[in-house]
């Protein structure tokens, strides 16, 4: 089984779409599980529209990283899959994702291509059948990933020190770690850009990225010291 995971704060414009995204999926062998992190709005009324389809936890507002990682602890999959609430999924993501780590035990996470769409565009741009690579971008996204739970919890949580850029955190460990991951050619994320997307809500905290890199070159050197 796959574990979805979705964190949501105020997202009750768009989640909708997102778990519909994850409904149609051609892979059916999943649960999937919202974390609330303290919406103001009506995020959980939209969730609990779709009943025993998902599962709906609420908890006090503790950033992204803090909703993901009680997902991950809520998880029964063998599999995690993580998906932002105003994003969408192409159908066959996770079967195709599936049948790759099916073929190659030896791969610890898969990847795929990305279609960033702003929202005045959103409508038209994700009934498009034909992308062409051009329009693509390299997926190395918490949205794209599908990891094995094994895989997963070896690299351990996601940082919660910091309001952004917890997934490049995350990356660099399993990089470090050595994980063995793959990019498919596949566009399997439409990535919504709009005002209240996290990077842009917290635009001042662009410094936490240089945070994360310095740990990252610190974990390194003591590792090659020792």
């Amino acid at each position: 089984m796959i574990s979805v995971l979705i964190p949501a704060y105020n997202a009750e414009q768009f989640i909708g779409e997102a778990i519909d995204s994850v409904l149609r999926q051609t892979f059916k062998d999943i649960e999937t599980i919202v974390v609330d992190d303290g919406s103001t709005d009506g995020t959980r009324t939209v969730v609990e529209s779709f009943a025993d389809k998902v599962r709906y936890y609420r908890q006090e507002n503790g950033g992204a990283a803090s909703a993901r990682n009680h997902c991950v602890r809520l998880a029964a999959g063998a599999y995690f899959a993580f998906l932002d609430a105003d994003d969408v999924w192409a159908a066959d993501k996770l079967r195709l994702q599936i049948l790759e780590l099916d073929s190659d035990p030896s791969l610890d996470a898969v990847f795929g291509m990305i279609r960033q769409v702003r929202q005045s565009e959103w409508s038209a741009a994700i009934m498009e059948e034909n992308v062409g690579q051009a329009e693509l971008l390299k997926g190395y996204s918490q949205a794209t990933m599908l990891i094995r739970r094994e895989s997963f919890l070896r690299v351990g949580m996601f940082s919660e020190e910091n309001k952004i850029g917890e997934f490049v955190d995350w990356l660099l460990r399993a990089k470090e770690q050595g994980l063995r991951t793959k990019l498919m050619p596949d566009l399997f994320l439409w990535r919504r850009i709009h005002t209240s997307n996290v990077g842009i809500r917290n635009r001042s905290d662009v410094g936490d990225y240089v945070k994360i890199l310095k740990r990252s070159i610190d974990r390194r050197r003591m590792k090659n010291s020792e």
